[in-house]
C-alpha cells in the first residue's frame, strides 16, 4: 500500500471496529506486506486493481469470527 507524502493514514479509523484492534493491524500489515510481494500494492478500485479486494478477502480468510 502506497501513502502519499501528503496523504494521511489512519491507524484508529472507525470503519470494521475490532475489540483485537491491535491483532488486528498485525494481520493487516501481514497482508499488505504478502499483497506488496505478489505487486499489489497499488490501492485503486476494482476493476483497475485486484488489491483492494485481495485485502479484504484475506482479512475474512484470517479472521473468520470476526
Amino acid at each position: 500500500m502506497k501513502v502519499r507524502l501528503s496523504q494521511n493514514f489512519n491507524m484508529f479509523n472507525t470503519n470494521g471496529r475490532r475489540k483485537d484492534i491491535f491483532e488486528a493491524y498485525r494481520i493487516y500489515l501481514e497482508i499488505l506486506q504478502d499483497l506488496e510481494k505478489e505487486g499489489l500494492s497499488e490501492f485503486t478500485n476494482y476493476p483497475n486493481s485486484l488489491a483492494q479486494f485481495r485485502f479484504y478477502q484475506e482479512a475474512i480468510k484470517r479472521s473468520p469470527d470476526v
